[in-house]
Formats: structure tokens, C-alpha cells, sequence
């Protein structure tokens, strides 16, 4: 009953996240349809370019920064998703800064922007934004399966004896066992499998 109701949750913070990837895009689309609307090539009428940096900019964002939180604390490189997603804040408020300047200032965005450097080096915010985040996400990627390794690795080294009834963990060696620590052969590999969750959780292999 607990783990149904645990599933439960577990499926209802994942809707909510959607709902709530779902209500962003909502609030970033438009701004940056706003913020292209001068430069933006169109097909058939649609910003292409508004609609397709208002999504990937916020998801890639959120995605690196999901990736930081689920990778184990001492996995090398991890602390540079960190600065990948902060590039990335940084570059989306470069670009979506002189935009809501010019609606507080009711100007074009060209006046707040100038011609000078300025108008230069945000228009090369915009062009290279993209290739940043390719940068960034390829990083996630990449160190988002190093975890899936270790993981494989550390169940691969989980001992069962047949005739002394129990589990042991292949990392610290400690033995589950079953009656004596645990009730019965279910609870103890349930013990085991939260035991394993923590090695993964620091990045232990054995």
C-alpha cells in the first residue's frame, strides 16, 4: 500500500513539472518572439527562430541543471554543469534584457540597442546562443551516463549465499540477513537495494 501510494506521488511531481515546463515555455515564447521580431526569418508567417529559442534555451537550461542535481556530488565535472547553466541565464538575460527595456521605454529595440558595439555584441548573443547550449547539453549527456555505468557496475556485485539466507553488498561487504536482521528474503533485498541507492549516490563502485 505505502509503495502505491509513493507511485502516486512520484507520478503527480511529474505532472506538476510538465505542467509547469508547459507554463513556461508559455512566458519565454513570447518574449522572445518580441526580442526577434526584427531579425526573425519567417515560414509561412511563423517566427521560427522566436519559437524555437523560446524552447530550447529554457528546457536545455532546466535539463543541465537536472542533470547537476542527479549526478553524484564527487563525479568529476560536475560542478561544470553548474557554469554551463549559468552562461546560459546569463545569455538568455542578454537577450531578453534590451527587449523588456524597449516595451518599458516603448521604443524599438534597435533604438535601445543602438548601432554601435552594443547592437554588435547582442546580436552575436543571439546568433551563438544555440551553440552554447549544444556545448552545455553535450556535457549533461555525457555525464549523465557515467552514473548508469557505475550503477550496473555496483549490481553486479551483490552477493547471495543459498544456504546461509542472505545478501551482501559488493561494495562494504555488508550482510543483510534474513530471519536475524530482516523478516523475510523480500525485505531484506529491499534493505538492499535502498543500502546500493547510497553508493550511487556518492559515486562508490566497488
Amino acid at each position: 500500500m505505502a509503495h502505491q501510494v509513493e507511485k502516486v506521488g512520484t507520478r503527480m511531481k511529474k505532472r506538476i513539472g510538465y505542467l509547469l515546463i508547459g507554463l513556461i515555455l508559455f512566458i519565454e515564447i513570447p518574449r522572445f518572439f518580441g526580442a526577434y521580431d526584427s531579425i526573425d526569418p519567417r515560414l509561412f508567417g511563423i517566427p521560427l527562430t522566436a519559437i524555437g529559442t523560446g524552447i530550447v534555451l529554457p528546457i536545455g537550461a532546466g535539463y543541465i541543471l537536472h542533470t547537476w542535481w542527479k549526478t553524484a556530488y564527487n563525479k568529476k565535472g560536475r560542478d561544470s554543469l553548474l557554469i554551463w547553466f549559468a552562461v546560459l541565464l546569463l545569455l538568455e538575460g542578454i537577450i531578453l534584457i534590451p527587449w523588456g527595456m524597449s516595451r518599458l521605454q516603448n521604443e524599438p529595440i534597435n533604438v535601445v540597442t543602438g548601432n554601435g558595439l552594443l547592437a554588435w555584441f547582442w546580436i552575436g548573443v543571439v546568433m551563438l546562443s544555440p551553440f552554447v547550449l549544444t556545448g552545455g547539453i553535450v556535457t549533461a549527456i555525457a555525464l549523465e551516463r557515467q552514473p548508469k555505468q557505475a550503477k550496473h557496475q555496483i549490481e553486479q556485485h551483490i552477493y547471495v549465499d543459498e544456504q546461509s539466507d542472505h545478501v551482501q553488498c559488493g561494495v562494504c561487504n555488508r550482510i543483510f540477513t534474513w530471519p536475524g536482521d530482516y523478516a523475510d528474503e523480500r525485505t531484506a533485498r529491499r534493505a538492499l537495494a535502498g543500502h546500493m541507492n547510497k553508493h550511487r549516490a556518492k559515486g562508490d563502485t566497488p
